[in-house]
């Protein structure tokens, strides 16, 4: 890092970012065992580590068997580091993401914690899925932040995509279910931050 001039703070983080993966042994012992399955017996493993962690999502709560295996194999698992920002207000969502562990909070410009997010939240699905309705249409609504340090699982929109196109009809009938419950649920995070661009109080 010294040959390439990386300014100390981002040498700080690396540093960081290293020492808590090499404290989670169970984290490598993973990653190398998965490289090594099949593909279906790899998504078949992941869905029961991970399990207690999918029972709390909703978009995958009815499910069919085989599409969620299709979407558990386009999985990303991803690491943060304290303070580091998973997603800016105004930025194009080009993914979503499941929090596994640790706590995420959701604020807007001013600093202002709007939701706070923990193991099994979801978040980034409306510019991802471009929720009718949604004046923000693909960009990010709010920041998200890591309190300490996360384990978070990604999916990118362009994977996504691809599952649409491979499974156009249980797709589009899981996508209808997903948003319909996040209309409901993200109505009032939408509203809340509309008010706050308006400058009302809370």
């Amino acid at each position: 890092m010294k040959i390439r001039d990386v300014d100390a703070d981002a040498k700080r983080k690396i540093v960081h970012w290293f020492d808590y993966i090499r404290s989670q042994r169970y984290f490598l012992e993973e990653l190398g065992l998965l490289a090594c399955l099949p593909d279906k017996l790899k998504a078949q493993i992941v869905l029961q580590v991970y399990r207690d962690t999918f029972r709390q999502v909703h978009i995958f709560k009815n499910c069919e068997p085989g599409l969620l295996l299709e979407i558990v194999l386009k999985l990303k698992l991803q690491v943060y580091c304290p303070r580091d920002y998973l997603c800016k207000q105004g930025d194009v969502g080009k993914e979503m993401y499941i929090v596994k562990s640790g706590l995420l909070k959701v604020i807007d410009n001013n600093g202002r914690i709007l939701a706070s997010l923990n193991g099994g939240s979801v978040f980034g699905e409306i510019s991802v899925l471009e929720i009718p309705g949604s004046t923000s249409g693909n960009r990010r609504i709010a920041n998200v932040v890591s309190v300490g340090y996360s384990e978070c699982l990604s999916l990118c929109k362009q994977d996504l995509l691809a599952l649409l196109q491979d499974y156009p009809e249980k797709v589009s009938s899981q996508i209808d279910k997903i948003t319909q419950t996040l209309e409901k649920e993200t109505g009032t995070l939408l509203r809340r931050c509309q008010r706050m661009e308006a400058g009302e109080v809370m």
